[in-house]
């Protein structure tokens, strides 16, 4: 059913709009494994050895807001490898937080991890934290970027960090020739689909500096087919 809905609106255009894919309840129960194979050896390999805000925050023993956290396996993978570290998983998928409930309490972290339901536009942040993560989501909830990056900065300790991990569309389309980013042009028809597109790191780094957030970074990852785009909160 997924493959004829994706085969239709390539050919008509078709957009069914921001989570068309919930009631899809059997592949959902898998998207988050899905994630974990596809991302976390990146994460591992390219991103945190670089990007040095995830290990200074679990190192501290900060708080941390995974936000369109799927299973949890990335605040779970961080949880692991810094035991002082503390936050919460956000979804507003049901099947993504039985699966993010069940993969917490699997490596004995609910007392450090608490799961939380609800919609990312909507999300209201339980208390101040140090780092906020949004992997590969920001492009679903960017006609409301102006808010809900607002809420992030709002919910940030002084110093505290925003984490945008995202597929960069190459603001020049002819740019997706090269390398990896031809690939990017066919996931963006799947994100069509769902009345949504990905962004270019230009999008992201001036969506940060206009919620208000300083020292930008921008870290690319496989052949520059992946971008962390990082904002603080200034004090």
């Amino acid at each position: 059913i997924i493959s004829e809905l994706y085969a239709r609106a390539m050919k008509t255009g078709e957009r069914k709009g921001y989570g068309f894919m919930v009631p899809f309840g059997d592949f959902m129960k898998r998207f988050g494994a899905m994630m974990e194979n596809v991302q976390k050896a990146t994460f591992l390999k390219e991103i945190l050895p670089v990007v040095s805000v995830y290990t200074a925050v679990g190192e501290a023993g900060g708080r941390m807001i995974d936000v369109g956290c799927a299973n949890a396996w990335f605040i779970v993978l961080l949880a692991r490898q810094f035991p002082k570290l503390t936050g919460a998983a956000v979804d507003f998928v049901p099947a993504n937080i039985e699966s993010a409930k069940e993969n917490i309490a699997r490596n004995g972290l609910g007392e450090r991890i608490e799961v939380i339901e609800s919609d990312i536009k909507g999300f209201e942040y339980p208390g101040p934290c140090d780092l906020i993560a949004m992997n590969q989501v920001v492009h679903d909830v960017w006609d409301d970027h102006e808010a809900v990056l607002g809420r992030a900065f709002e919910a940030l300790h002084p110093g505290g960090c925003l984490a945008l991990w995202n597929r960069p569309l190459p603001k020049d389309r002819k740019d997706a020739r090269a390398g990896q980013m031809h690939f990017m042009m066919f996931l963006n028809l799947f994100e069509e689909m769902g009345g949504t597109s990905l962004l270019s790191r230009e999008e992201m780094a001036d969506g940060l500096y206009a919620a208000g957030f300083r020292d930008i970074e921008e870290h690319f990852v496989e052949a520059g087919s992946q971008v962390v785009v990082l904002g603080r909160r200034p004090g």
